[in-house]
């Protein structure tokens, strides 16, 4: 899981971090809002690669 995360997590970051800052200026400066948006992309990327990680071992042949 870790290397695939590290293999996009720049643009990743990028993603998260433009995203996060078009919420928080679309909800007049909340900044509640805007960090728990941060917060559940931050967990979903990781999900994410997690989640990945576990196809691609599938896709290979060995089954957890």
């Amino acid at each position: 899981m870790l290397d695939l995360y590290k293999k996009n997590f720049w643009g990743m970051q990028a993603f998260i971090a433009i995203f996060t800052v078009a919420v928080f200026f679309m909800c007049h400066r909340i900044v509640g809002v805007a960090g728990l948006f941060f917060f559940t992309m931050e967990v979903s990327a990781v999900i994410g690669a997690a989640w990945g990680a576990r196809l691609r071992r599938r896709w290979r042949g060995s089954v957890l």
